[in-house]
């Protein structure tokens, strides 16, 4: 009778421990056709809508809502800097001069220790691009 008793609460543990972890995960996210079906395969036997639509549904994961919070002001206290760098503000299309970093930067396995800055956003760790031209990044025609 005892163990009969083990049994049933280490069941029962094991279903709310399952539970628990169940909640936190997501659920697959999958798209699905009018007849609920995962594995669309669209053939001449398939029912089109008005003779050339397929209507999908598109099933993605509902997520735990973070409703419980409540915002406060705070004071505004800029972060005070003893040593700048100040960039030339006239610079378009091309790199800054090399900065030196107050620190070891340690990026995909590289220490860097010095970088360079382009007028169109870009951060490069690579030093040889120092007043090089730094133009727009993409060779396709607009708006693609």
């Amino acid at each position: 009778m005892k163990s009969k008793k083990n049994y049933s609460l280490l069941l029962a543990f094991f279903v709310i421990s399952f539970n628990l972890f169940k909640s936190q995960t997501t659920s697959d996210f999958f798209i699905s056709d009018a007849k609920n079906e995962k594995e669309v395969l669209i053939n001449c036997n398939y029912p089109l809508i008005n003779g050339n639509c397929v209507a999908l549904s598109a099933n993605y994961p509902s997520f735990k809502q973070t409703d419980n919070y409540s915002v406060s002001s705070i004071n505004y206290t800029p972060y005070s800097v003893v040593n700048k760098t100040i960039l030339a503000g006239d610079l378009d299309d091309s790199f800054s001069g090399i900065i030196d970093l107050p620190f070891k930067f340690c990026f995909y396995g590289q220490t860097y220790t010095q970088l360079v800055i382009g007028s169109n956003g870009m951060i490069s760790f690579d030093t040889y691009q120092a007043y090089q031209a730094n133009g727009a990044n993409f060779s396709a025609p607009l708006p693609n």
